[in-house]
């Protein structure tokens, strides 16, 4: 402080103060930025927390919604179906149905797309992804 002044008499901006007006007068309310700040957190983390959360529901849904009987039956669309099915993080499959899986899948190929061998009809091929439907439900 200058010898003389009892206490300032400007701002640093060079704003003259008022009557009766500190320069601490002038800095605002403290607390009015911690609880923004607190707000915005507080805020953040609820939204954080529901979108996390949503997915899980999202995934039961899915499920359901994505893996449906196809319309025309025929080897392409079941052997699409159960590709589908298999790599679907959306379906847990034991590792013995995961086998079981692989050869309804195997067999549908070789039957509708290997040499010599009698093609499935499609009352089977509705019944293979009817079975295998049945855990997307």
């Amino acid at each position: 402080m200058w010898p003389g002044l009892a206490e300032p008499v400007a701002q640093l901006d060079g704003r003259p103060l008022g009557p009766g007006e500190t320069a601490a007068s002038r800095r605002g309310h403290p607390f009015l930025w911690t609880f923004i700040i607190a707000v915005l957190l507080l805020g953040a983390g609820a939204g954080f927390y529901v979108l996390r959360a949503r997915p899980a529901t999202e995934q039961a849904l899915a499920a359901r919604e994505i893996f449906h009987m196809p319309r025309d039956i025929d080897g392409f669309a079941v052997i699409a179906l159960l590709r589908r099915l298999r790599a679907s993080r959306q379906i847990a499959l034991e590792e013995t149905q995961q086998r079981e899986l692989q050869c309804d899948l195997q067999r549908v190929e070789q039957s509708c797309f290997g040499a010599g061998t009698d093609t499935m009809s499609e009352t089977d091929l509705r019944n293979i992804a009817t079975k295998w439907l049945a855990f997307a439900s």
